[in-house]
């Protein structure tokens, strides 16, 4: 019901099923369309021909999918962009979205409604915002059913240690959400580290802003530590998904036997001809980057691995050798 409200889906609608079923946000999409008596169209092998013809044949009016989705259908050669324009009601989550990618959805999609939906297997719902235009990228405030703060990121913080506005921590959320889980199956070793006084605890970065909205940097074991200092990958691919010429980037730690472990870029790019001191001097200009929080060595690669949903595989990247 919460997913029927915060993404304001209604009789009429029509669910484009690209997500699959075993997948959280495959079986909210589902649930939702015949709770309302909608219609909900299976994709069973997602090509640019399938779901040209789809979309052709279907008066598809909503989609919730991997930002990595949202990317492949705008890519695409074969699909109407008159057919895109009629799905009104767009929503993503499980990755965040590049800044460059919510401003094209904005202008092929122009739809009126466009959500980011924050959450997991665990919970479905933590955030949700609504106002992507205005700050894009933002996690928004909790969802309906739902309550979290930030807390520091010390291994023993308790709900109530929670960090100032502008402090990275770690997110938790309120157990008491009627769509929360009671806990790993056969894993009460898991449960209890995950599961404190009535939190769960999220293992995700994040830090809000003056408003109190809420924006994910990263997941702790993602975090950085170069030397003596930390980084926060999504601070660092937030700056490079700016330059004109990447268009998608991936931050990780690699192994160094002076620091520990380097920061280093993974960037797919629009132009062949970009270097890594043309970007290096982009860091350097936009002034968000500490020097120690600038990558230290750039990999351009054709694309970026992905699992079975569309997240980036990061440990494939930390394992990378050239």
């Amino acid at each position: 019901m919460s997913q029927i409200i915060q993404n304001r889906y209604d009789r009429s609608d029509v669910m484009l099923g690209m997500m699959p079923l075993y997948h959280t946000m495959g079986i909210h999409s589902y649930l939702a369309m015949a709770f309302l008596n909608g219609r909900y169209i299976v994709i069973h092998d997602v090509t640019e021909e399938s779901l040209a013809d789809t979309l052709h044949f279907h008066p598809v009016t909503c989609l919730y999918a991997m930002p990595a989705m949202y990317r492949y259908i705008l890519q695409s050669r074969r699909v109407d962009p008159d057919r895109l324009r009629q799905i009104q009601k767009i929503g993503y989550a499980g990755a965040p979205m590049s800044e460059t990618l919510i401003y094209t959805c904005f202008e092929v999609f122009q739809p009126e409604v466009f959500l980011n939906h924050y959450g997991s297997t665990e919970i479905h719902t933590f955030t949700t915002c609504s106002y992507l235009r205005e700050k894009p990228g933002c996690a928004g405030r909790p969802g309906i059913n739902q309550l979290i703060r930030v807390v520091t990121l010390r291994p023993d913080a308790s709900p109530d240690d929670e960090v100032e506005l502008g402090d990275v921590g770690q997110v938790i959320a309120y157990m008491a959400s009627p769509e929360a889980f009671k806990g790993y199956w056969n894993r009460p070793d898991l449960t209890r580290q995950a599961i404190r006084d009535g939190w769960y605890y999220t293992g995700d970065l994040g830090m809000r802003d003056p408003d109190g909205d809420l924006y994910i940097v990263g997941r702790t074991d993602d975090v950085v530590v170069s030397g003596l200092d930390r980084v926060w990958p999504g601070k660092v691919e937030h700056v490079l998904e700016h330059h004109p010429d990447v268009q998608e980037v991936a931050v990780v730690g690699q192994r160094d036997d002076q620091l520990g472990h380097i920061v280093t870029a993974f960037v797919v790019s629009r132009r062949k001809e970009v270097t890594p001191f043309e970007l290096d001097r982009f860091c350097q200009k936009d002034g968000r980057l500490s020097e120690f929080e600038r990558p230290r060595k750039y990999v351009f690669v054709d694309s970026l691995p992905r699992d079975g949903s569309g997240k980036v595989v990061r440990r494939a990247l930390v394992e990378w050798s050239d």
